[in-house]
């Protein structure tokens, strides 16, 4: 087993990075543990005297004056020199909350031009959420002024469940891919002491999604077979059904054209790995539209698209979703036993996906409008 865990590693390293100057945007899909990651690179850079401001975007950024208030509070030890606009900023948009986008948008410009006393590292969990802001007076475009404030700190680590949204809203920050979960990052997860041989297999299956993986690692204390384990979780009503469902539910209605979408994802489960040549036709829109809705659920994560063929980002999703979309009824044993046994019998996922550096290819290219919430048909 490795000396150290990958993942602890992997966020010391970050740490180090972002507080030399790095700006780096963690990509994963929902459920592969970038939270958890992000929380260690934040108690990595408090242990190194740095200094940080921590925000989770998903419950902060709900309305203009919420996400203001935020802000203010979390740089207040760090702008001292800039106390008073800062506090005039807040007081503004809490007087009168039809005042408050504007007056975001003035503290982005502030955090963009004035170096605070003392330069801080943001610590951002899911970027993308910026985009809630989006429909109120004055924010259409808030993901740039955003940007502009995040480049001028000292460094940055952000995340994103989307990383294909991410990347095409926030182009100036480096992407960079978590590391999966490995066998050893489990050594010390209480109740996970089980034989070496079952850990990595079910680390191969899952290719290391902490969502998934988890769940399986945690019936393998009884089973001690991933085979059996996998079988039994995602039976109707299992631990990893039901986790596959919720996961598939957000995910479809994070995207748009919800549909389409829909019977897109359907068309990918019956053939992962297809091309948009073969799989337009049962999507039932043309290929241009194919391929944009097909986009949409790159984005937000629930599919992955390598050289032109598409299947989902999480293989047991995926196993989840050959079960049970396009169908009324729900698969019998022996259907869920001979998916996972094909699963098992593919191995691991090639990571083709992958550049030498770790980091994740960009998402084929596609024009953009300027209404990003569009459907098309």
């Amino acid at each position: 087993m490795e000396s150290a865990a990958p993942r602890a590693a992997f966020a010391s390293a970050l740490a180090g990075e972002a507080a030399a100057g790095r700006k780096a945007m963690l990509l994963a899909p929902l459920g592969w543990g970038k939270t958890h990651a992000l929380l260690a690179v934040r108690d990595s850079l408090s242990a190194r005297g740095v200094p940080f401001v921590f925000l989770d975007l998903f419950t902060a950024a709900s309305t203009p004056e919420r996400l203001l208030a935020a802000i203010c509070e979390a740089i207040a030890p760090h702008a001292e020199a800039d106390a008073a606009p800062v506090d005039a900023l807040a007081a503004e948009a809490a007087r009168d909350r039809h005042q408050a986008p504007l007056a975001l948008l003035r503290l982005l410009e502030l955090l963009s031009k004035r170096k605070p006393a003392r330069p801080f590292v943001w610590v951002l969990d899911e970027i993308t959420e910026i985009r809630s802001l989006a429909y109120f007076p004055g924010l259409g475009r808030i993901e740039a002024p955003f940007a502009e404030a995040i480049l001028a700190a000292r460094g940055a680590v952000v995340t994103s469940s989307y990383p294909g949204l991410a990347s095409d809203l926030f182009p100036t920050l480096e992407p960079r891919r978590l590391p999966a979960l490995a066998a050893s990052d489990l050594e010390d997860v209480p109740g996970l002491r089980i034989d070496l041989g079952a850990i990595e297999a079910a680390v191969a299956v899952t290719d290391g999604s902490a969502a998934t993986l988890l769940p399986l690692a945690a019936d393998l204390r009884h089973s001690r077979d991933v085979e059996r384990s996998l079988t039994h979780l995602l039976l109707p009503g299992g631990g990893l059904e039901l986790v596959c469902r919720r996961h598939y539910e957000v995910l479809l209605m994070r995207s748009r054209g919800y549909a389409v979408c829909k019977r897109a994802a359907e068309v990918v489960a019956g053939a992962p790995g297809g091309r948009l040549t073969d799989m337009f036709p049962l999507i039932g829109r043309t290929a241009g539209a194919s391929r944009q809705y097909l986009r949409w659920l790159v984005e937000v994560g629930l599919l992955t698209q390598t050289k032109k063929r598409y299947a989902f980002a999480d293989p047991v999703l995926g196993i989840w979703a050959s079960l049970y979309l396009g169908r009324a009824d729900h698969p019998r044993e022996d259907e869920v036993r001979a998916a996972v046994l094909a699963r098992l019998g593919a191995g691991s996922k090639d990571r083709a996906h992958e550049d030498e550096g770790g980091r994740p290819a960009p998402a084929e290219a596609s024009k953009r409008r300027a209404d990003r919430f569009e459907e098309i048909d």
